[in-house]
């Protein structure tokens, strides 16, 4: 049985799409729909919910700030390298630094610096935390706080 968010999708595209368009078009379409909408949270039923989940808003509130204040909104290349948790650093337990590169785009020929690991100003354990607060754009921040948003409060 298809919900009436579906339903509606699909009508909307079936309106949108111009008779001239092959039926191809038109399948991948309503595909693309019904995986969205398959994996996109709208809402659970919290009815029976008696606390105001504060923690979560906090949270939050939190992944925004970092992104926003500390992150710069995802241009601050030298706080993320930093703080960011690195597999061999947890292992090995040592922070390790290393030197940018010179990238060179093989098809435009367009040169692009890629900055090497900066010095973690903290234990290196602690960046299993710090890197819990850290995204990589707009859609990763928002992706991951509509999910927060839906399912965090059921923690």
């Amino acid at each position: 049985m298809q919900s009436k968010q579906l339903k509606g999708i699909k009508s909307m595209i079936s309106s949108i799409l111009l008779p001239g368009h092959s039926i191809f078009i038109c399948q991948k379409s309503r595909l693309f729909a019904e995986i969205f909408y398959m994996f996109t949270p709208i809402g659970d039923d919290n009815s029976d919910r008696k606390i105001t989940p504060i923690v979560n808003y906090v949270l939050i509130a939190l992944n925004i700030l970092v992104f926003i204040l500390l992150q710069g909104a995802g241009s601050n290349i030298a706080f993320t390298y930093a703080f960011a948790s690195v597999p061999a650093e947890i292992l090995t337990g040592t922070d390790i630094v290393t030197q940018g590169q010179q990238i060179i785009d093989e098809y435009t020929k367009q040169t692009f610096e890629m900055p090497g690991l900066q010095v973690t100003p903290i234990p290196v354990y602690l960046t299993l935390i710090t890197s819990m607060f850290m995204h990589g754009g707009f859609a990763h921040l928002l992706g991951n706080m509509l999910y927060l948003w839906v399912f965090g409060d059921n923690l």
